[in-house]
Protein backbone atom coordinates (compact mmCIF):
# COMPACT_ATOMS: atom_id res chain seq x y z
CA UNK A 1 0.00 0.00 0.00
CA UNK A 2 2.83 2.41 0.81
CA UNK A 3 4.27 1.84 -2.69
CA UNK A 4 0.91 2.68 -4.26
CA UNK A 5 0.73 5.85 -2.15
CA UNK A 6 4.20 6.84 -3.35
CA UNK A 7 3.21 6.53 -7.02
CA UNK A 8 -0.36 7.84 -7.02
CA UNK A 9 -0.71 11.58 -6.37
CA UNK A 10 -4.51 11.35 -6.47
CA UNK A 11 -4.78 9.53 -3.15
CA UNK A 12 -5.93 12.05 -0.53
CA UNK A 13 -7.03 9.81 2.34
CA UNK A 14 -5.86 6.50 3.79
CA UNK A 15 -8.25 4.60 6.03
CA UNK A 16 -6.15 1.88 7.61
CA UNK A 17 -7.43 -0.90 9.84
CA UNK A 18 -5.47 -0.86 13.09
CA UNK A 19 -2.42 -3.18 13.16
CA UNK A 20 -2.07 -2.96 9.37
CA UNK A 21 -1.34 0.58 8.22
CA UNK A 22 1.52 2.16 10.20
CA UNK A 23 4.04 2.39 7.35
CA UNK A 24 1.41 3.46 4.83
CA UNK A 25 0.03 6.00 7.29
CA UNK A 26 3.42 7.59 7.84
CA UNK A 27 3.98 7.67 4.07
CA UNK A 28 0.72 9.46 3.31
CA UNK A 29 1.31 12.00 6.09
CA UNK A 30 4.70 12.79 4.55
CA UNK A 31 2.73 13.85 1.47
CA UNK A 32 0.56 16.14 3.65
CA UNK A 33 -2.45 13.88 3.14
CA UNK A 34 -4.88 12.39 5.67
CA UNK A 35 -4.29 9.21 7.69
CA UNK A 36 -7.29 7.69 9.48
CA UNK A 37 -6.61 4.79 11.84
CA UNK A 38 -9.78 2.72 12.11
CA UNK A 39 -10.06 0.82 15.38
CA UNK A 40 -13.23 -1.28 15.33
CA UNK A 41 -12.83 -2.50 18.92
CA UNK A 42 -11.96 -0.83 22.20
CA UNK A 43 -8.40 0.39 22.86
CA UNK A 44 -6.14 -2.63 22.44
CA UNK A 45 -4.79 -2.42 26.01
CA UNK A 46 -8.28 -2.11 27.49
CA UNK A 47 -9.34 -5.12 25.43
CA UNK A 48 -6.34 -7.13 26.60
CA UNK A 49 -6.86 -6.29 30.27
CA UNK A 50 -10.61 -6.86 30.52
CA UNK A 51 -10.43 -10.19 28.69
CA UNK A 52 -7.53 -11.29 30.87
CA UNK A 53 -9.68 -10.56 33.94
CA UNK A 54 -12.66 -12.47 32.53
CA UNK A 55 -10.66 -15.59 31.72
CA UNK A 56 -9.03 -15.43 35.15
CA UNK A 57 -12.46 -15.22 36.82
CA UNK A 58 -13.51 -18.34 34.90
CA UNK A 59 -10.33 -20.22 35.81
CA UNK A 60 -9.28 -20.35 32.17
CA UNK A 61 -5.96 -19.59 30.52
CA UNK A 62 -5.96 -16.44 28.42
CA UNK A 63 -3.63 -15.98 25.49
CA UNK A 64 -2.68 -12.34 25.84
CA UNK A 65 -2.34 -10.09 22.82
CA UNK A 66 1.23 -10.09 21.55
CA UNK A 67 3.23 -7.04 22.70
CA UNK A 68 4.24 -6.40 19.09
CA UNK A 69 0.60 -5.76 18.16
CA UNK A 70 0.09 -3.53 21.19
CA UNK A 71 3.16 -1.45 20.40
CA UNK A 72 2.15 -1.28 16.74
CA UNK A 73 -1.28 0.07 17.57
CA UNK A 74 0.11 2.61 19.99
CA UNK A 75 2.23 3.99 17.16
CA UNK A 76 -0.75 4.03 14.81
CA UNK A 77 -2.84 5.95 17.35
CA UNK A 78 -0.01 8.48 17.73
CA UNK A 79 0.73 8.92 14.03
CA UNK A 80 -2.81 9.12 12.68
CA UNK A 81 -4.69 12.36 12.02
CA UNK A 82 -7.95 10.73 13.07
CA UNK A 83 -8.77 7.64 15.12
CA UNK A 84 -12.10 6.33 13.83
CA UNK A 85 -14.12 4.21 16.27
CA UNK A 86 -17.69 2.87 15.98
CA UNK A 87 -19.00 3.78 19.45
CA UNK A 88 -18.67 6.11 22.41
CA UNK A 89 -17.90 3.03 24.49
CA UNK A 90 -14.81 2.41 22.36
CA UNK A 91 -13.87 6.09 22.53
CA UNK A 92 -14.05 6.04 26.32
CA UNK A 93 -11.38 3.32 26.52
CA UNK A 94 -8.73 5.61 24.99
CA UNK A 95 -6.38 7.87 26.96
CA UNK A 96 -7.09 11.59 27.34
CA UNK A 97 -4.35 12.57 24.91
CA UNK A 98 -6.16 10.71 22.12
CA UNK A 99 -9.65 12.04 22.75
CA UNK A 100 -9.34 15.13 20.52
CA UNK A 101 -8.47 13.12 17.43
CA UNK A 102 -11.15 10.44 17.92
CA UNK A 103 -14.26 10.48 15.73
CA UNK A 104 -17.22 8.21 16.49
CA UNK A 105 -19.12 6.75 13.55
CA UNK A 106 -21.64 3.96 14.10
CA UNK A 107 -21.71 1.15 11.58
CA UNK A 108 -24.58 0.77 9.14
CA UNK A 109 -26.67 -2.18 8.07
CA UNK A 110 -27.82 -3.58 4.73
CA UNK A 111 -31.59 -3.23 4.99
CA UNK A 112 -32.07 -5.22 1.79
CA UNK A 113 -30.60 -8.30 3.48
CA UNK A 114 -32.04 -7.73 6.95
CA UNK A 115 -35.68 -6.66 7.14
CA UNK A 116 -38.98 -7.52 8.78
CA UNK A 117 -40.68 -10.32 6.89
CA UNK A 118 -44.37 -9.91 7.59
CA UNK A 119 -45.01 -13.47 6.40
CA UNK A 120 -43.10 -14.86 9.37
CA UNK A 121 -44.94 -14.85 12.67
CA UNK A 122 -43.27 -15.18 16.04
CA UNK A 123 -44.59 -18.18 17.95
CA UNK A 124 -47.46 -17.71 20.39
CA UNK A 125 -46.58 -20.99 22.11
CA UNK A 126 -42.77 -20.89 22.38
CA UNK A 127 -40.51 -18.09 23.54
CA UNK A 128 -37.56 -18.06 21.14
CA UNK A 129 -34.24 -16.49 22.15
CA UNK A 130 -31.44 -15.83 19.65
CA UNK A 131 -27.67 -15.82 20.17
CA UNK A 132 -25.85 -14.76 16.99
CA UNK A 133 -22.10 -14.36 17.57
CA UNK A 134 -18.92 -16.36 18.02
CA UNK A 135 -19.14 -18.90 20.82
CA UNK A 136 -16.59 -17.06 22.91
CA UNK A 137 -15.88 -15.68 26.35
CA UNK A 138 -15.40 -12.25 24.78
CA UNK A 139 -19.00 -12.27 23.51
CA UNK A 140 -20.33 -13.37 26.90
CA UNK A 141 -21.78 -16.64 25.60
CA UNK A 142 -21.42 -18.22 29.05
CA UNK A 143 -23.78 -15.61 30.51
CA UNK A 144 -26.38 -16.38 27.84
CA UNK A 145 -26.25 -20.10 28.63
CA UNK A 146 -26.40 -19.49 32.37
CA UNK A 147 -29.35 -17.09 32.06
CA UNK A 148 -31.23 -19.42 29.70
CA UNK A 149 -30.97 -22.35 32.11
CA UNK A 150 -32.21 -20.22 35.02
CA UNK A 151 -34.94 -18.47 33.03
CA UNK A 152 -38.21 -20.09 34.06
CA UNK A 153 -40.45 -20.55 31.02
CA UNK A 154 -42.26 -23.78 30.08
CA UNK A 155 -41.74 -23.32 26.33
CA UNK A 156 -38.36 -21.63 25.98
CA UNK A 157 -35.91 -22.25 23.13
CA UNK A 158 -32.40 -20.92 22.54
CA UNK A 159 -31.20 -20.64 18.94
CA UNK A 160 -27.38 -20.58 18.73
CA UNK A 161 -25.63 -19.35 15.58
CA UNK A 162 -21.89 -18.72 15.58
CA UNK A 163 -18.48 -20.11 14.82
CA UNK A 164 -16.31 -22.07 17.23
CA UNK A 165 -13.36 -20.38 18.95
CA UNK A 166 -10.45 -21.31 21.21
CA UNK A 167 -13.10 -21.54 23.96
CA UNK A 168 -14.72 -24.58 22.31
CA UNK A 169 -13.89 -27.07 25.08
CA UNK A 170 -15.20 -24.72 27.75
CA UNK A 171 -18.58 -24.34 26.04
CA UNK A 172 -19.01 -27.97 24.98
CA UNK A 173 -19.67 -28.82 28.62
CA UNK A 174 -22.26 -26.08 28.95
CA UNK A 175 -24.38 -26.57 25.85
CA UNK A 176 -27.28 -28.78 26.87
CA UNK A 177 -29.10 -29.71 23.67
CA UNK A 178 -32.49 -29.80 25.39
CA UNK A 179 -34.36 -26.64 24.33
CA UNK A 180 -31.23 -25.48 22.47
CA UNK A 181 -30.91 -25.46 18.70
CA UNK A 182 -27.31 -25.22 17.44
CA UNK A 183 -26.89 -24.20 13.80
CA UNK A 184 -24.02 -24.47 11.38
CA UNK A 185 -23.41 -21.96 8.61
CA UNK A 186 -26.59 -20.18 7.53
CA UNK A 187 -27.06 -18.18 4.32
CA UNK A 188 -28.10 -14.56 4.85
CA UNK A 189 -31.56 -15.07 3.37
CA UNK A 190 -32.27 -17.89 5.80
CA UNK A 191 -30.59 -15.96 8.60
CA UNK A 192 -33.00 -13.09 8.11
CA UNK A 193 -35.94 -15.52 8.36
CA UNK A 194 -34.61 -17.00 11.60
CA UNK A 195 -34.10 -13.56 13.14
CA UNK A 196 -37.69 -12.68 12.24
CA UNK A 197 -38.81 -15.87 13.96
CA UNK A 198 -37.17 -15.06 17.32
CA UNK A 199 -38.65 -12.90 20.07
CA UNK A 200 -35.40 -11.44 21.45
CA UNK A 201 -31.65 -11.33 20.79
CA UNK A 202 -29.16 -11.52 23.67
CA UNK A 203 -25.52 -10.40 23.42
CA UNK A 204 -23.79 -9.72 26.77
CA UNK A 205 -20.30 -9.02 25.39
CA UNK A 206 -17.45 -8.34 27.79
CA UNK A 207 -15.76 -6.21 25.13
CA UNK A 208 -16.61 -5.13 21.60
CA UNK A 209 -16.25 -2.07 19.40
CA UNK A 210 -19.71 -2.30 17.91
CA UNK A 211 -21.30 -5.69 17.30
CA UNK A 212 -22.89 -5.36 13.85
CA UNK A 213 -25.20 -8.30 14.50
CA UNK A 214 -27.18 -6.00 16.80
CA UNK A 215 -28.00 -3.77 13.83
CA UNK A 216 -28.91 -6.79 11.70
CA UNK A 217 -31.35 -8.26 14.19
CA UNK A 218 -32.90 -4.88 14.98
CA UNK A 219 -33.39 -4.24 11.27
CA UNK A 220 -35.15 -7.61 11.00
CA UNK A 221 -37.52 -6.80 13.82
CA UNK A 222 -35.95 -8.58 16.79
CA UNK A 223 -35.56 -6.59 20.06
CA UNK A 224 -32.21 -6.80 21.86
CA UNK A 225 -30.71 -7.31 25.30
CA UNK A 226 -27.10 -6.11 25.20
CA UNK A 227 -24.33 -4.77 27.41
CA UNK A 228 -22.87 -1.28 27.09
CA UNK A 229 -19.60 -3.04 26.19
CA UNK A 230 -21.06 -4.28 22.92
CA UNK A 231 -20.58 -0.68 21.78
CA UNK A 232 -24.26 -0.42 20.85
CA UNK A 233 -25.48 1.47 23.91
CA UNK A 234 -26.10 4.76 22.08
CA UNK A 235 -27.81 2.96 19.21
CA UNK A 236 -30.18 1.06 21.53
CA UNK A 237 -31.01 4.22 23.48
CA UNK A 238 -31.57 6.33 20.37
CA UNK A 239 -33.61 3.72 18.51
CA UNK A 240 -35.42 2.37 21.61
CA UNK A 241 -35.14 -1.19 20.28
CA UNK A 242 -34.19 -3.02 23.49
CA UNK A 243 -32.50 -3.03 26.88
CA UNK A 244 -28.93 -2.28 27.99
CA UNK A 245 -27.59 -4.28 30.93
CA UNK A 246 -24.31 -4.34 32.90
CA UNK A 247 -21.57 -6.80 31.94
CA UNK A 248 -21.28 -10.06 33.91
CA UNK A 249 -24.90 -9.82 35.10
CA UNK A 250 -26.90 -13.02 34.56
CA UNK A 251 -29.72 -11.75 36.76
CA UNK A 252 -30.29 -8.73 34.53
CA UNK A 253 -30.54 -10.95 31.45
CA UNK A 254 -33.16 -13.10 33.18
CA UNK A 255 -35.14 -10.04 34.30
CA UNK A 256 -35.28 -8.66 30.76
CA UNK A 257 -36.21 -12.05 29.29
CA UNK A 258 -39.08 -12.22 31.77
CA UNK A 259 -40.11 -8.69 30.81
CA UNK A 260 -40.35 -9.61 27.13
CA UNK A 261 -42.01 -12.97 27.76
CA UNK A 262 -44.76 -11.28 29.76
CA UNK A 263 -45.29 -8.36 27.39
CA UNK A 264 -45.73 -9.23 23.72
CA UNK A 265 -46.76 -5.62 22.96
CA UNK A 266 -43.32 -4.46 24.10
CA UNK A 267 -41.71 -6.88 21.63
CA UNK A 268 -43.77 -5.39 18.82
CA UNK A 269 -43.00 -1.83 19.90
CA UNK A 270 -39.23 -2.38 20.11
CA UNK A 271 -39.33 -4.30 16.83
CA UNK A 272 -40.95 -1.36 15.02
CA UNK A 273 -38.62 1.15 16.67
CA UNK A 274 -35.48 -0.63 15.46
CA UNK A 275 -36.70 -0.92 11.87
CA UNK A 276 -37.78 2.73 11.68
CA UNK A 277 -34.46 3.99 13.01
CA UNK A 278 -32.35 1.82 10.70
CA UNK A 279 -34.32 2.83 7.62
CA UNK A 280 -32.44 6.13 7.98
CA UNK A 281 -29.21 4.98 9.66
CA UNK A 282 -27.99 2.50 7.05
CA UNK A 283 -24.69 2.19 5.15
CA UNK A 284 -25.61 5.15 2.91
CA UNK A 285 -25.94 7.29 6.02
CA UNK A 286 -22.61 5.91 7.29
CA UNK A 287 -20.73 6.96 4.15
CA UNK A 288 -22.37 10.39 4.13
CA UNK A 289 -21.12 10.93 7.69
CA UNK A 290 -17.67 9.61 6.80
CA UNK A 291 -17.48 12.16 3.97
CA UNK A 292 -18.29 14.93 6.45
CA UNK A 293 -15.58 13.76 8.86
CA UNK A 294 -12.97 13.75 6.08
CA UNK A 295 -13.99 17.14 4.66
CA UNK A 296 -14.04 18.75 8.09
CA UNK A 297 -10.50 17.55 8.82
CA UNK A 298 -9.20 18.55 5.38
CA UNK A 299 -10.65 22.05 5.75
CA UNK A 300 -9.09 22.50 9.18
Amino acid sequence: TSKIIEKDENIDVLIGQSKSALISGIKIKEKKKLYICERTSSHIEFQNNILNDEYKNLGLKYKKINNWYIDRERQEYENSNIILVPSNFAKGTFNKEHQKKIKVLEFGVNTENFFRNKNIKKSDEYFDILYLAQKSVRKGFHYVLDAFKKFKHPKKRLHIIGSETVDKNFFEKKIDMENMVVYGHIQQTKLNDLINFCHVYVLPSIEDGFATTILQVASAGCPVIVTENTGSGDFVRNSRCGFIIPIRDTRSIIDKLECFAENKKLIEEFSNNGQTYLDQHNWNYYFDQLDKIVEEKKNN
